[in-house]
């Protein structure tokens, strides 16, 4: 017989216990956790370093893609759901398109947050801004500097900017997101708006990749467009890249996170 996965079990709350920057509520609780994740490395470590901390016997089992593979697997899993929670890319802009996943939860910090999703469904935990991250050194090589998205249209990057798909990258497609409704000053829908996004895809030749900070780092493109966060945190690591904001306009999107239906822990 196929072994039972391991159920999280809870018993009375004692005294909360206290971290250096937030308090947990002392449960005492065991088993493991699956959670579906599209986010960056640094953020995930954060997380396990923490939660392992407050709860030791509690095993947390990350499957890290984009969200186009994630929101996949959930759809064939439904009967037979392996996933406890999908941490990240669950946006405010993408309304309920992906409600039929999961379950409302209550928060019992939801008071003390900035932005609260009105269907109890999101749970929101960061705020996500679009970047540029070039490399430097291939800037400089090509005489070029890059201070706002329009700036990726000098003829000298043609071909060498960077993107990940946008109808399964939520990144990319807040990054297209933020092209329309900046270029098309509030109407995403009007000529300037998708004359922008032409140019855009012009400058891009085409090409898609995934792991945009080592093939930015590694000189393959002069930049790509990503989140700042990631960008960061490799910059911080020292890869050779830097973070850019431009400053023609950009697009700030809460982010959440949320309980899977019918999850089994």
């Amino acid at each position: 017989a196929a072994e039972e996965p391991a159920s999280t079990t809870t018993e009375a709350p004692a005294e909360s216990a206290e971290t250096d920057e937030f308090t947990w509520r002392d449960y005492d609780l065991s088993g493991e956790i699956t959670i579906y994740t599209t986010q960056s490395e640094n953020q995930i470590s954060i997380i396990e370093d923490a939660f392992a901390e407050a709860y030791p016997d509690v095993t947390l089992n990350f499957v890290n893609d984009n969200t186009g593979t994630l929101i996949t697997r959930l759809d064939a899993e439904q009967g037979n759901v392996v996933a406890d929670a999908f941490f990240g890319a669950l946006g405010q802009m993408d309304g309920t398109k992906y409600h039929q996943y999961f379950d409302t939860y209550d928060n019992i910090y939801v008071d003390e947050c900035f932005m609260k999703d009105p269907y109890g469904i999101y749970n929101y935990f960061t705020i996500a801004v679009n970047v540029i991250m070039p490399n430097p050194d291939v800037l400089a090589e090509l005489g070029v500097e890059v201070n706002s998205w329009a700036d990726l249209f000098q003829p000298e990057l043609k071909g060498m900017v960077g993107n990940m798909n946008p109808n399964t990258s939520s990144s990319s497609y807040r990054n297209l997101v933020a092209w329309l409704y900046g270029a098309g000053n509030g109407d995403p829908m009007s000529d300037d708006a998708w004359a922008f996004a032409a140019d855009m895809m012009s400058a891009m030749d085409g090409q898609y990749g995934t792991n945009l900070p080592t093939a930015v780092a590694n000189g393959e493109w002069a930049a790509a467009v990503f989140y700042e966060d990631s960008a960061l945190a490799n910059q911080h690591d020292g890869m050779n890249i830097v973070t850019v904001y431009p400053d023609d306009y950009n697009l700030a999107c809460f982010i959440g996170c949320a309980v899977v239906k019918g999850a089994p822990n």
